[in-house]
């Protein structure tokens, strides 16, 4: 004879009136989004990583494109710090697009070349697609991201 269920009881862990289902479901979400931190994190590791090479490289080319020595890139040092704490300045003032267009400006002044953003292109391409979807973004790193996510569909 088939036992009767007693009221009250419930499998552990779970609120009452929830199923074994709900809590398969909430459990494959909370995986879902430390999958997504990790994936994250490592991105931000990596993308630090190409950084910091970038700059090891930038230092090995201008000693040997210009002799520069440990006096001269201790001096460049500081000025890249005074240059960092300008930029967090303008970002702070008029938001991050603002101090990259600002900094994007004075690059090309300085260098007499055309400087574009990164991935501009796609940018753009990105952002008629999703606006002529209805929906609009307020700066292009939106764009970018909103493309990366949707863009796979």
């Amino acid at each position: 004879m088939a036992g009767k269920k007693k009221p009250g009881k419930r499998h552990a862990g779970l609120p009452r009136g929830a199923t074994y289902a709900d809590k398969l479901a909430r459990d494959r979400m909370i995986r879902a989004a430390v999958q997504a931190s990790a994936n994250d994190a490592r991105v931000q590791l990596e993308t630090d990583i190409r950084c910091q090479r970038q700059l090891w490289l930038c230092c090995i080319a201008m000693n040997e494109a210009f002799g520069i020595g440990p006096e001269r890139f201790k001096h460049f040092a500081e000025v890249l710090n005074d240059l960092t704490d300008e930029y967090d300045r303008l970002a702070k003032g008029g938001g991050t697009d603002y101090a990259n267009e600002k900094m994007r400006q004075r690059a090309e002044q300085i260098t007499g070349i055309e400087i574009k953003y990164l991935y501009e292109h796609e940018i753009k391409e990105a952002r008629r697609k999703h606006e002529a979807e209805g929906v609009t973004f307020d700066d292009l790193e939106s764009a970018a991201i909103a493309d990366a996510l949707i863009g796979g569909q």
